[in-house]
């Protein structure tokens, strides 16, 4: 068992594979289909705070993910999007990455751009 345990650690380390942690926001939002479109952003929390406020984006959820990397690779956003559309996410804002590889972590604001007819939707279920 202890030999099963060890590989099981070496291949959530592997080049490509991704986890993540995900953290609901106050918004609740009825999911979208698993393939939905999802726009993907490079920002800060400047950026984060031009699309809430001026622009009524509607804050989903908080994406930690491991390993850190630097752009939306497409292993990246086919890990990511069917996490993003299950809480009804359209837009992706990766507000910074720390550390180097497996070690580090980048992190991802989900949010939808309907923004108050996003709020006025009733909740869906929201379970991993």
């Amino acid at each position: 068992m202890p030999r099963f345990g060890c590989l099981l650690v070496l291949v959530t380390l592997l080049p490509g594979c991704f986890s993540s942690v995900v953290t609901n926001r106050a918004a609740l939002l009825p999911p979208l289909p698993k393939d939905c479109t999802v726009t993907w952003e490079h920002g800060g929390p400047d950026r984060l705070l031009e699309l809430v406020g001026k622009e009524k984006f509607v804050q989903v959820a908080f994406i930690s993910a491991t390993p850190a990397v630097r752009e939306f690779t497409p292993k990246l956003k086919k890990h990511l999007r069917p996490k993003v559309c299950k809480r009804g996410g359209n837009y992706v804002l990766m507000t910074g990455s720390f550390g180097e590889g497996a070690r580090g972590t980048s992190n991802f604001e989900v949010l939808n751009s309907e923004g108050d007819k996003a709020k006025a939707a009733q909740p869906g279920p929201v379970t991993d």
